[in-house]
């Protein structure tokens, strides 16, 4: 790839944005629609175009697809986190792998029947897990909670879990994740009202938690 970075003047490892920039930079100059009849320029053009292409497809199979959490922790008992804001792909933290699917505030939940009634408000998240761990793993909603700015903390609501389930939406207080096969689930918190909360991602057996801005994921589509 040397070679490659060499013809658009770049160091080894630039970024996307700094090939795409030099790429930028140069097709303006050697453009063959800028020098008709010579060949010299658009020889040179094509090879400017080929390395383009080839760093481009470089990174795009060196960028994983999902979002990699990452922890530095200063000693054994430090439970310290990291908060991302790229939800555009999955997050990949200790044993799982997190697709966020939407989230939403409600007054109440259930059926047209039986219906709970928030003192505050519901939020609902849907998340779409999958277990990348060889062996199966446990997930208890008691593992995610919410917290907000002042640091006041969210656990799940019992009120709210049980109006999805009602609703007919997968809300379980423990489920069992086989390896590899993508689940669904619904976590229902009741906090004061709309704003912005971190959600806390479990990791699975590992220290330390990833925080997730909410307010950052889309609206859910399913009516709840």
């Amino acid at each position: 790839m040397k070679e490659y970075y060499s013809k658009l003047y770049l160091q080894e490892g630039a970024t996307e944005e700094e090939i795409k920039t030099a790429y930028k930079k140069l097709a303006k100059v050697f453009h063959p629609d800028k020098h008709q009849g010579e060949n010299d320029f658009l020889e040179e053009f094509k090879l400017i175009q080929e390395a383009y292409d080839k760093l481009i497809d470089h990174l795009s199979k060196k960028t994983p697809a999902y979002t990699e959490a990452t922890y530095k922790p200063k000693n054994a008992f430090d439970f310290s986190y990291e908060i991302i804001s790229d939800l555009s792909k999955p997050i990949k933290t200790g044993f799982y792998l997190y697709t966020f699917d939407g989230a939403t505030y409600v007054k109440e939940l259930g059926s047209a029947y039986i219906k709970n009634k928030a003192d505050g408000i519901f939020l609902v998240i849907k998340l779409i897990i999958e277990n990348i761990a060889l062996g199966t793993q446990i997930i208890k909603s008691e593992y995610f909670t919410l917290s907000n700015s002042q640091s006041q903390y969210y656990k799940i609501s019992s009120e709210a879990q049980q109006g999805l389930f009602i609703s007919n939406l997968k809300a379980p207080y423990e489920k069992e994740l086989q390896p590899g096969i993508p689940t669904t689930l619904y976590l229902g918190f009741e906090v004061p009202k709309e704003g912005e909360y971190l959600l806390e991602l479990w990791k699975g057996g590992i220290q330390g938690r990833v925080k997730i801005p909410v307010n950052r994921i889309k609206q859910l589509t399913e009516n709840i």
